[in-house]
This record gives C-alpha cells, structure tokens and sequence, in this order.
C-alpha cells in the first residue's frame, strides 16, 4: 500500500512571516497596511479556485459515470444476440423461485409466476433475506434520519408484507412463501468466510448473528453458510420442484450471485447424496443488477426485455419468455405493491414490465481430463492445445463491460480455460491486457460437501492469491485470513506472460472433491475491477461423470 508522507519541512512562507516573526501566534491590535486587503483579496482567489477544481471534478465524475452507464446498456435489435424461447409452465410443473430480496421474485419472474399460477402449476417462492439492510428505504419510511436494529427488523416486516400482497396478485398462496431471514447484504461473506456454526456473521444492519425474525423458515436461524444450504435443501426435498428460479452468477449485487451459488449447492450436494428422489429440477437465473440495465427506464409494456451489452456472449444462452399482456400488466401492478421501494425507485422497478423475461439456464461443466503431467506452469497457454486436445474450451466473459474494466484492462478477464490431471487442477485465465505487478488477482474455491471429501473448516472458499513479478507472488489462505489453514501449500504455483496466467492447485488441497465452484477476482489498491462469472465445476473422471 502506498503511503503519501506530508513534508514538514520549513518553507519560505510557512510558519515564519517575511522579517522573520513567528507566524500563527497571537497579535494584539488590530490588523495594519495592506496586507488586510491582500490576505483577503487572496482567500477569496483561493476558494475562487478550489470551488473550480471542484466542479471540474464534479463534471467529470458525471461525465465518467454516464460513459459507465452507457457501457452497460443493452444489446439492442433482434439480431443482436441469440435467444430460444423458454416453453411455457404447464398444470404438471411444480416451480420454486428463490430470490435475495423482497421483490426480486416479481422483477426477475414475475410474469413467468403469473403464467404458471394461471395454468394449475403448483409455485413456491423462497426469500432468502428480508432486504433490512435497505437504510435509505427505512428512513424514507419511518421518516427519519437515522435507524436502528429494532427499525429495520420492522422495516423487514413491512417488506415480507409487500411480497405477499404482490405474490397474491401473481396467484401465489401465502402459506406457499418461505421467508428464510438471512442478513441483507451478508450473503456473501456467508458464502466466502462464514460458513460453519464456529464463525457465524453478524449483521452489520441487524446486530445480531441469527435471524431476529419470529416466521423465519428456521426459527432463529444462525447466520453462517452451511445453515442457508440445510434450509435450500429441506424446501427442495419438501416441494420437489421439477424448475428453480434463482438469481444470477452475474448478478451485480453480491448477495444475487451468492443466492444462485447457494441454490447450486444446494442441488448439488442432494444429488450427490441421493436425496433428489423426483429426479433433478431444471435450474434457470435471472439478472436484476447489471450496470444501468434495464434500459430505457420507465414503464414500457410494449418493448422486449434484452440482455446487458456485456452479457452478449455464447456462454450465456439465453432463454426469452414471452408475456401475455395480462401478464405485463399483472407484473406491473405487482411491482406497485412494494411501496417502500416504488417511493425511491419507481422507473427502474417498472422497467422489468415488459413483454418478455430473460432467463438462462445454470450448467456444471466437466472438466477435461489431462495425461500426467498437466501443462507447464510458465504462464503461457500455447501448450494447453496439445494436453487439453479438442476438449478444451475457453469459457468466454464480459469484456469492457464497466468503466474500471474499461481502463483497467489488465484486470479485465475475457476468458478461463480449466483442465485436471490425476492430482492437480489446472486454471488459465486471459485479460484484455498484459498482467499487472500492481494489481491482484484472486482464485475463489469453493468444494461441495468438503467436509465429506476431507476439507474441514470455517472458511467457506479457499483463495489462491498471485501478483505478477512479486517475491513470493503466490499465497493460499482462506477467505478469513488464515494462510492455508495448516495445509501443505509448497505444490501451488502461478505464472503469467503477458496477457495469459496460469495457476496449479493441488487437489489434495481441496480435499479432492467431485464438484468445485470457481471464480476469480481482480483488485487493484483494494478496488474490484472485475470478477467472473461463477462456474460449477464437475471434476469426476468421464465414467464418473457420466452418471452425474
């Protein structure tokens, strides 16, 4: 970290006057010469000219982020990307949406719920948090300007009590809503670093490190990971959906993405355990956060719903729903119904009432098996092509997508490419431009059912962590700061060559599991520029797989 020093050194004109008298002391009698009127006259140019530094800076934040918005806005015109048409819900379906928020059902499925309630489908909506951690929204309410735990609890009330009146409009029944009370805004840090009852999360909205909610899905639910997946799972087993809903890998929004990990987990390690005895339900996402998207705002009951620019790519194969008009309509008086946020954000709220919804549908991928030893770790990935052979592909992401990965473009990733041998497993990572001594780059692992496999611990994720040209670029250490957790990390290695970097991770490390969620970050000074799409990875060998 780069420390500025101030210099204190004595200058001409600081802390002593011209004929040498000590400045800043005491004077007695008032003020003589014209001196009076040059000091003035010197202060008024001098905040004369720190207001127009100001408003040069000012107008080029604005400037800035208009440019960043612009960046995100979606593809337009029907030839912009491909889309298949999602079919539509029968009487047979049984469909479970589970959502971050309160109203992040109805904004991202909220004409697909009305279509399936109106065709006898059975719907049941989760709700991961209460979205108490919405400060703004409760002193907007309360009409204050401060809050407490105790507001934004009934701040959290008022919430559950807008989705089931907009639920009940899509022909959701109440009793078929599950609000599980998990901390707004702390998903993640749940998922990363809190995982087991030894190192719950506090919320920093709430103050407490269990849910203070009297109908929360388990009462007193404890705020660390492996409670949120016992939770997914028992609804799961409880309504056996044949189709989930769930927020998005991409999603902007931190407790989004971790929502959808969980979700997969979740599915995941049910299936491993044999437990999914109406066979394995069908799981699509949404996107809610991304940039400025939807774009245009406001309500627009005749125009489609597009991907975000960024989201263009032949790794997101997107499914378009399209909405009858009394489904438009019936989502847009939903999305009315959730007051305390219409009051703040009416436009972008009514700008997911159109006349489709865009899903796509989440993948494990298989990871192509190597012959002993793997690639060269020297930070080229030219040998991939003869190792990996026509198994291998490179996992394209959004590039350019955001105005930090628009001028920060070493931590700008445009592709992943992943292999595995007998031991180890093998990530290569391309950015847009040559790797940055000055920025860090961080691989998330994230094991299924680790302490089944032999990975026992707090953490959550184990991170890789490399810088480019440093001594000692590499270290390993969990998400809470614990280097490695005791475990032999001498076998890790990374390296990178201009625009390619390779890392080796032995799967020892991970306690050798059969699914792996993977993404990898970029900072700079501590600042995010970038983070990829989360991945699930399946890890057994093909015979293996192939009963997956």
């Amino acid at each position: 970290m780069r420390v500025q020093m101030l210099d204190l050194r004595s200058k001409p004109g600081v802390g002593t006057t011209r004929g040498g008298r000590k400045a800043g002391g005491p004077t007695i009698g008032p003020a003589r010469g014209r001196g009076e009127g040059r000091g003035a006259g010197a202060i008024v140019r001098v905040a004369t000219k720190m207001l127009a530094r100001a408003a040069l800076v000012v107008v080029a934040c604005s400037l800035l982020y208009s440019y960043a918005l612009w960046r995100e806005r979606p593809t337009t015109g029907p030839s912009g990307v491909p889309r298949l048409s999602l079919v539509p819900p029968t009487a047979h379906d049984r469909i479970l949406v589970v959502a971050p928020h309160c109203d992040d059902e109805t904004l991202g499925a909220g004409g697909f719920v009305f279509d399936a309630s109106r065709q006898g489908a059975t719907v049941y909506v989760a709700l991961m948090t209460n979205g108490d951690g919405f400060t703004l929204g409760a002193r907007r309410e309360f009409l204050s300007l401060r809050t407490n735990p105790a507001r934004l609890v009934e701040f959290g009330y008022l919430r559950q009590a807008e989705s089931l009146r907009a639920l009940g409009i899509l022909g959701v029944q109440a009793s078929h809503v599950f609000f599980l009370g998990y901390p707004d805004r702390g998903l993640a840090a749940m998922w990363h670093e809190h995982w087991d009852q030894r190192n719950p999360y506090v919320s920093k909205y709430t103050r407490t490190s269990a849910s203070p909610y009297a109908n929360s899905y388990h009462k007193n639910a404890p705020y660390y990971g492996e409670d949120v997946v016992r939770a997914l799972e028992d609804i799961i087993v409880k309504t056996h959906p044949t189709t989930i809903l769930a927020s998005a890998p991409v999603d902007g929004h931190a407790d989004h993405w971790a929502t959808y990990n969980f979700v997969v987990y979740a599915c995941e390690d049910l299936h491993e355990r044999g437990l999914l005895t109406s066979g394995q339900p069908r799981v699509l996402w949404y996107v809610v956060h991304r940039g400025e998207w939807p774009y245009p705002k406001g309500l627009r009951p005749d125009m489609e719903l597009w991907p975000p620019r960024g989201l263009g790519i032949e790794d997101v194969p997107w499914l378009s729903y399209r909405l009858s008009r009394d489904a438009v309509l019936a989502k847009a008086d939903a999305i009315r119904k959730y007051r305390s946020q219409m009051l703040i954000m009416a436009r972008y709220l009514l700008s997911f009432a159109r006349t489709t919804e865009l899903f796509a549908e989440a993948t494990t991928e298989r990871v192509p098996w190597v012959t002993d030893p793997g690639p060269d770790v020297d930070g080229r990935l030219a040998d991939w092509t003869s190792a990996v052979g026509a198994a291998m592909h490179v996992h394209a992401e959004p590039t350019s997508d955001s105005l930090l990965r628009q001028f920060g473009g070493a931590g700008d990733f445009t592709g992943m490419v992943v292999a595995r041998d007998k031991a180890d497993l093998y990530i290569g990572l391309l950015v847009r431009r040559a790797a940055s001594r000055e920025i860090v780059y961080r691989l998330h692992l994230h094991p299924v059912d680790a302490a089944r496999s032999g990975h026992v611990g707090s953490e959550g994720d184990i991170d890789v962590t490399f810088r480019p040209g440093r001594t000692a670029a590499v270290s390993v250490e969990s998400s809470a700061g614990s280097a490695g957790g005791g475990r032999d990390l001498s076998a890790v290695e990374a390296a990178s060559q201009g625009r390619e970097i390779e890392m080796r991770i032995p799967l020892e490390l991970l306690g050798d599991p059969g699914t792996l969620f993977v993404a990898v970050e970029s900072r700079f000074q501590g600042i995010m520029i970038d983070q990829t799409m989360w991945r699930v990875l399946d890890l057994r060998q093909p015979k293996e797989a192939g009963t997956h």
